[in-house]
């Protein structure tokens, strides 16, 4: 019976006509598994259903981002690991249940969650998946991304999607962990960008079983078409919004950067022309990895430096010697970069264009769109994939969702519904704690579970190798690629690399 208080939006599968089997010992594809296993995806009255006050796509865009529709943060503890990635980058793996990766030998599956722009493993998007795998027998793995949950951002790049690197390095260190455990991974809105390219990079060298992304922005040019727009909410708010936060991040990274030192005592004016070099303290460049006094898992680690650097701009040329710890004031032009930035009304298209771009190493902001953007990846797939997108995404509307490229690909197909925003789809549905339940959990959860009771044959591992950081694993034939667990209090005697991101933005 119709009821006009709720909204019910049919799921429309979108792929190949003819898929390939999930494993080389097994005949079942992503079709048959959906339709045998995925009722919440492949049954006759398969549809998200909400309250229709709250069916718009912004609605529950903003309402998702408030944690409405999920668990409560306090209510999953993590435990915590970190590591050390080869250019010095830092990566906190949040893990659950607690004491659940205790043993090499325990082969229960495991799901790496991937969070979004400016998200962390506590977001409402990553708790609700994390619970429901929980309770159904999977352990999960939840990755902080570069300067995210807390984690200081130790080198000179920030999170983006196009970072296949560092998810292959957490690939590693979960292999690590659990090396005879199926790996399934989560990735949401721009981590199912990451989890995209990441396995289209890896082709058939995958090592794991199925992925699954939600609210993927397979294409930034088009997401920064809609955030620019005057007319749209999208425009209006969330493109201001996010520079809010954008600016916030800013003002954590600069008091990391140059923490315990006040702005007037760090704030040294550059020399001019006539004036004679000044001497002043700095950074060394940028290698914190050196093999040299290198002990990460020592808290009291104080690592000493020894060369002398020259920074050199328009005007003048710097020569320094650095002090005997890494706590030094820092480069002067990053002093600028940062003030520059508080001082003006951000927004994420602008942050995007002027920090994140140059960071990523692209000369320009097309070029930034085109390497990070997944969509011409997905033909590359060779994991079982599953895409969940809403139409009325405001981040990335239906309109721009590579259908034709799905349907190109037998290993991957797309699940879209009318309604659901980004990283939304707030259901009518009460959970035991009586909050509204997030109806994407469903479907990750079945097609997971769908996957394992195929039995297919265990993906083969990533090969490693050593590398010229004593105590880190490499993927073989990478020396860009590995990790090196650590402790906490390591991290945060690692510079923020002001010299780098001096050359950078210089």
């Amino acid at each position: 019976m119709w009821n006009p208080l709720v909204t019910s939006s049919p799921v429309l599968l979108i792929k190949s006509p003819s898929l390939a089997p999930i494993s080389s010992s097994t005949n079942a594809t992503i079709g048959s598994i959906l339709r045998d296993r995925v009722p919440s995806l492949s049954s006759p009255n398969a549809s998200f259903t909400c309250s229709s006050f709250i069916s718009g796509g912004m609605r529950q865009t903003m309402l998702a981002s408030l944690g409405i529709g999920s668990a409560k943060p306090a209510e999953l503890k993590y435990e915590p690991r970190y590591i050390v990635l080869p250019d010095g980058g830092s990566i906190r793996v949040d893990l659950a249940p607690h004491g659940a990766f205790s043993s090499r030998e325990d082969t229960k599956p495991v799901v790496i969650l991937v969070h979004g722009i400016l998200g962390n493993s506590q977001a409402p998007y990553i708790l609700g998946p994390a619970h429901g795998l929980i309770a159904n027998g999977f352990r999960v793995a939840a990755m902080n991304l570069r300067g995210c949950g807390g984690v200081r951002l130790t080198s000179a790049a920030y999170h983006n999607a196009g970072m296949i690197g560092d998810l292959k390095s957490v690939l590693l260190f979960i292999q690590s962990l659990a090396p005879n455990a199926h790996k399934f991974l989560v990735g949401c809105s721009l981590g199912a960008g990451l989890v995209t390219n990441t396995l289209a990079d890896l082709g058939e060298e995958s090592p794991v079983t199925a992925a699954i992304t939600v609210s993927n922005v397979f294409s930034y040019e088009k997401c920064f078409t809609e955030l620019k727009s005057k007319t749209t909410m999208m425009g209006l708010v969330i493109n201001k919004s996010l520079g809010t936060k954008y600016k916030k991040l800013i003002r954590d990274v600069e008091r990391e950067a140059f923490r315990g030192e006040s702005w007037i005592d760090c704030l040294i004016p550059p020399p001019s022309p006539q004036t004679p070099p000044t001497t002043i303290p700095s950074t060394p460049a940028y290698s914190p990895l050196s093999p040299i006094n290198f002990n990460p898992l020592d808290s009291s680690y104080s690592p000493t430096l020894s060369h002398t650097i020259t920074i050199s701009d328009e005007t003048s040329t710097i020569s320094s010697t650095p002090p005997t710890t890494i706590r030094s004031t820092e480069d002067i032009r990053i002093r600028s970069f940062f003030d520059s930035l508080k001082s003006r009304n951000l927004t994420m298209t602008s942050f995007s264009r002027e920090f994140i771009a140059p960071l990523s190493g692209a000369t320009n902001i097309v070029e930034f769109c085109d390497t990070t953007s997944s969509a011409q990846k997905i033909k590359d797939i060779r994991t079982p994939t599953l895409f969940i997108n809403a139409l009325d995404d405001p981040m990335f509307p239906g309109k721009h969702l590579p259908f034709d490229a799905v349907r190109r690909n037998p290993y991957t197909v797309m699940a879209v519904t009318a309604h659901g925003g980004h990283l939304g789809w707030i259901s009518n549905e009460k959970g035991p704690d009586g909050r509204p339940t997030q109806w994407v959990v469903r479907p990750i959860v079945e097609f997971f579970k769908g996957i394992l009771d195929a039995q297919p044959t265990p993906r083969p591992m990533m090969r490693t190798s050593k590398g010229p950081v004593p105590g880190m694993t490499y993927l073989k034939g990478s020396e860009k690629v590995g990790f090196l667990p650590t402790s906490e209090s390591f991290i945060r005697l690692l510079p923020l690399a002001p010299k780098v991101l001096g050359d950078v933005f210089s």
